[in-house]
């Protein structure tokens, strides 16, 4: 009976082993709970021992920063976190940023690990800024190895032959020097960056839309709110309360409500986000406060609107806005290697990918009225790497960026800019930085001296770290189309919108206003000099919804070229001028169709604007 009783304590001792071991504890912190455990102070006795010489630099407390400082310092990396504000909450607080989304993969599993998996298994979903800066405070403070600057303004960095050893730093009007072997820029605009003379471009300026920018946003306080009348509301009337709050009118036509939500920051006050203004040019200061306060002055509005129309929020009275506009993208600094909207859209795996991200591309910031959750998706993938070359900077040594700003495309940073997926960037960089000083070799090293035992090396620590980074091969199964290569010249223009369902429509029959919008736009985006009012003049009245058949497209082509009076044969005179090709008079000579598709419409599209620009679209 003893012996019965033992063998069963036994069992259930051993059942509760393995069922923690194989299945709650990885599932509470991934296989990142023992590997971090097992990885800290990897480079310690591996790293200098000068006393006044940090191992790593961070500039910025934005949440990349926050997790580059993490990682290097776990590592045993002597690490200096410099911040612009007076705490941690950086730019996040400051517009009231208060939910975090994480992207699934291919196979429904968690890209966004390591550091932000343990950052947002802290916080939730979503939360409050108090809360917010108390966690990171608390990560922060268990780590000896890092040491905090706030209230910090860069003034000079210190270059040496090409390569940063140091940065000048104002704090309260008194200067000092940190000097250390590796920076890592972690600023939302990319201040250090720009001292150090690292090329970068505007908003869209890749596609000669320097003025575009991603929409804004305002998110704000209101008190007062019923908690139990506003639960009840959107668990049991959740349709109706959404319809309502869409019925709003805004004052302004480039304002409009994008993921609207109402976030519990307790003592009956909610953080309202989603109030979003499209159409800023944030390289114009004054645009950008008139901005601001006309956004402040809507949100005083909502606020009365809810308050007149929701019984939950009978009582609220309008608070208090968050300190600066929500701001997705200003600055691209130029790196080693630029992700592009096809390497996201083609899945692509990189041998010496540090993060995988799976976000859409969005291409809202081109619709100058969109409307309510109107969206503009280009595409979406499976799932992408990011290549340690895009947080590599070009014209300085061992310093590496982070966040939006990275060498990502205007378009493709839409996706891999965003929190979760940068933050993984930013505990990549982090180990990089560490990597490159314990191997001897600068950062652009790592990625140009072509040792593919060191890229292995390093990606095996990055996953020891508890990053995602597992090899993979999805193809994108529109490349079967023979009109995909066309597609994808498109795209890196961002003039289609498949939807998060990446449908082209190739056989769906085409309307006049197709060509003429792609061949308006594209011509734009490849070359101002190109595009002119009298440009434009030839093609808007075929900006109709009416069929495009072989003759109109014919007139179109003609017309563009000066030719603007031909009524008849205009088909067969664009054949004879080259401006319709041989494989598409072979598509149309086998097809019974009059009209085109839309597979032929890209294909069309394509050549004449590379044929009017005189550039080869990339």
């Amino acid at each position: 009976m003893k012996k019965d009783l033992v063998f069963k304590a036994v069992l259930v001792l051993v059942i509760f082993f393995i069922t923690y071991q194989f299945g709650v504890k990885p599932f509470m912190n991934g296989e990142a709970f023992k590997q971090r455990r097992d990885n800290t102070g990897w480079a310690n006795g591996k790293l200098g021992k000068e006393p006044d010489v940090y191992d790593v630099v961070v500039v910025g407390e934005e949440p990349e920063g926050i997790a580059a400082a993490l990682s290097a310092s776990r590592l045993g990396a002597r690490t200096l976190l410099i911040c612009e504000g007076g705490d941690l909450g950086g730019s996040f607080a400051k517009s009231m940023c208060v939910s975090l989304n994480s992207a699934p993969g291919a196979n429904g599993e968690n890209l966004d690990r390591g550091i932000f998996s343990e950052i947002k298994g802290k916080l939730g979903r979503e939360f409050s800024i108090p809360e917010y800066k108390r966690v990171l405070e608390k990560l922060i403070a268990g780590e000896k190895n890092i040491k905090l600057v706030y209230n910090a303004e860069i003034d000079l960095p210190v270059i040496k032959n090409g390569t940063i050893t140091g940065v000048d730093v104002l704090v309260k009007g008194k200067k000092y020097v940190y000097k250390g072997m590796r920076f890592i820029d972690a600023t939302r605009d990319g201040s250090l960056l720009e001292l150090c003379g690292v090329p970068y471009y505007a908003g869209s300026g890749d596609i000669n839309m320097d003025r575009v920018f991603y929409p804004v946003k305002l998110n704000f306080e209101v008190v007062g709110v019923d908690q139990e009348l506003l639960h009840t509301a959107l668990k049991s009337y959740r349709s109706e309360f959404v319809s309502l709050v869409e019925k709003y009118k805004f004052s302004h036509f480039n304002m409009r409500f994008n993921d609207f939500s109402i976030i519990n920051q307790g003592e009956s006050r909610y953080i309202i986000q989603g109030l979003e203004i499209t159409g800023v040019n944030l390289q114009d200061r004054g645009e950008t406060t008139a901005a601001y306060t006309m956004a402040l002055n809507e949100a005083k509005r909502i606020t009365d609107y809810l308050r007149t129309h929701l019984k939950a929020f009978e009582h609220v009275k309008f608070n208090r806005a968050a300190d600066s506009l929500h701001i997705r993208e200003k600055r691209h600094f130029r790196g080693e290697y630029t992700l592009t909207v096809n390497d996201i859209l083609q899945n692509r795996n990189f041998p010496d990918k540090i993060a995988v991200g799976s976000n859409p591309v969005d291409g809202i910031k081109f619709i100058s009225n969109p409307g309510n959750n109107r969206s503009f998706i280009i595409g979406k993938p499976e799932q992408f790497g990011i290549p340690l070359g895009c947080i590599v900077p070009l014209k300085i040594n061992n310093l590496l960026m982070v966040g939006a700003k990275a060498s990502y495309s205007s378009l493709a940073s839409s996706s891999a800019g965003t929190t979760g997926t940068g933050v993984t960037v930013g505990e990549s960089a982090g180990v990089a930085a560490v990597y490159s000083i314990v191997n001897t070799v600068s950062t652009r090293e790592l990625i140009n001296s072509g040792n593919r035992n060191m890229v292995s090396e390093l990606k095996e620590l990055l996953k020891k770290q508890g990053i995602f980074l597992s090899e993979f091969s999805i193809k994108n199964p529109n490349q079967s189309n023979w009109s995909y290569p066309s597609v994808k010249k498109l795209n890196s223009l961002g003039l289609i919108a498949a939807g998060q369902d990446n449908d082209y429509r190739f056989n769906t029959a085409a309307r006049q206003e197709d060509l003429a919008y792609l061949l308006l736009n594209g011509v734009y985006r490849m070359s101002r000099n190109s595009y002119s009012l009298e440009f434009d003049a030839k093609l808007r009245p075929y900006m109709t919804s009416g069929k495009l058949t072989w003759e109109i497209a014919g007139e179109m082509l003609l017309a563009l070229y000066g030719e603007e009076q031909v009524k008849s044969g205009a088909y067969n005179k664009a054949c004879e001028k080259g401006l319709i090709d041989k494989l598409l008079m072979d598509k149309k000579s086998r097809n019974d169709r009059n009209g085109l598709a839309m597979e032929e419409v890209y294909h069309l599209a394509v050549g004449n604007i590379e044929k009017y620009t005189g550039k080869k679209i990339n």
